[in-house]
């Protein structure tokens, strides 16, 4: 308190506005960065159903050519599409895989984590794969209402999440300066 009583009043208004203005970027940095992390969230979501979708859309005719090499092709090309994208698989109507994008083997317990119930056009789930946790899409496969199987996406929330802190740290940085 010896502090403030030492100051002039020039300086006790300019400290007060200075603590004002700090109070209130802060404030308002934590509301504008859980909105645009919301936003961002649902914008990445809506972009793994969109590749899901694309994927989809272009697999009936590998599949019922049984064309293992370019349905191979498809889901390395959509996992290479983004670094964020942690796989891609196609299963058959009885849930068999097909093709995957994973270079050690597919993971077994994965072929059932997501299923797309019936009538629905997708499915997304959250699923923990225990190294990290990935937001897994499901999209079924078909043609004329006839379901030939289901496209399955995987996209890394670690990955989609440091977008937000990216931000976060900007709007704190703008608020401090």
């Amino acid at each position: 308190m010896k502090f403030l009583t030492r100051l002039s009043f020039r300086s006790k208004i300019i400290l007060g506005i200075t603590a004002l203005v700090l109070a209130f970027g802060l404030v308002s940095a934590l509301l504008v960065s859980k909105i645009a992390s919301r936003a961002m969230l649902a914008e990445i979501k809506k972009r793994g159903l969109s590749l899901g979708a694309s994927v989809a859309a272009r697999t009936p005719d590998p599949m019922l050519a049984l064309d293992f090499l370019r349905l191979k092709n498809m889901m390395d090309e959509a996992k290479e599409s983004s670094d964020d994208i942690v796989y891609a698989f196609v299963q058959d109507k009885t849930g068999q895989v097909l093709s995957h994008s994973f270079k050690a083997g597919f993971p077994v317990k994965l072929k059932d984590a997501n299923q797309v119930p019936e009538g629905e056009s997708q499915h997304t789930q959250l699923l923990d794969t225990g190294e990290e946790r990935v937001y897994d899409f499901a999209i079924p496969v078909a043609i004329s209402h006839e379901r030939l199987g289901t496209v399955r996406v995987g996209l890394s929330q670690i990955k989609a999440q440091a977008a937000g802190g990216r931000l976060l740290f900007i709007i704190f940085g703008v608020s401090a300066g």
